[in-house]
């Protein structure tokens, strides 16, 4: 078993231009004993250069780290304060990619706890802060599960973008025709419905 310890010093990670993200490095401000040591288990415990290594080598290894992930992230949605879900609408195969970015940015001994924790800082501003119900976005070209208060945050987005006039905000066709214009203009593959890489490019890339 090995044990953590919470630190509040903290150093400049590198700025990855694809992701425009700077990650920071800082122990995890977690509940602990009184001396602030904490147990970390599984993948946790793995480096980011095992973790990089798994990802370009073997990725039926990543299942271990995918677990951890689903884990951790409710650990965090239960005991982070004004928190519902801090990866509202990244799935766990979008997480593990996000972490890829990072430990590529981190010395290859940072812990994969401690590397994840850069990733839900950079993300906490982004977090569902309230309950919000999902809903299920249907068209001809499939369906989506969404929850309610990132539907209307992507509908913005599209409004404010010219792909979708105010009026149309509630025709599910014509909201699938304005994510096929945005996922055309962005270069990406048209599917007509907000999937991971559409709202990767929504939320985190287009200014």
């Amino acid at each position: 078993m090995t044990a953590g310890r919470a630190d509040t010093g903290s150093k400049k990670g590198a700025a990855t231009a694809a992701l425009f993200f700077c990650w920071f490095l800082a122990a995890p401000v977690t509940a602990a004993d009184s001396d602030g040591s904490f147990a970390i288990k599984g993948a946790g415990l793995q480096s980011c250069k095992a973790y990089l290594n798994a990802a370009n080598n073997a990725p039926t290894d990543l299942q271990l780290y995918a677990g951890w992930i689903d884990g951790y992230v409710t650990a965090l949605n239960q005991f982070q304060p004004d928190t519902f879900d801090i990866l509202p609408w990244q799935n766990t195969q979008s997480a593990l990619g996000l972490m890829q970015s990072v430990c590529a940015q981190l010395p290859e001994d940072t812990r994969f706890m401690d590397a994840f924790h850069q990733l839900n800082l950079r993300l906490k501003d982004q977090r569902l802060t309230k309950l919000s119900d999902a809903t299920a976005f249907r068209t001809d070209r499939g369906l989506a599960v969404i929850y309610k208060s990132v539907y209307q945050m992507m509908l913005d987005k599209l409004v404010d973008k010219d792909f979708l006039h105010v009026a149309q905000r509630g025709d599910d066709a014509a909201v699938s025709d304005a994510l096929s214009a945005f996922q055309n203009a962005s270069g990406l593959t048209v599917t007509g419905l907000p999937d991971q890489p559409t709202l990767f490019q929504m939320f985190y890339k287009a200014p």
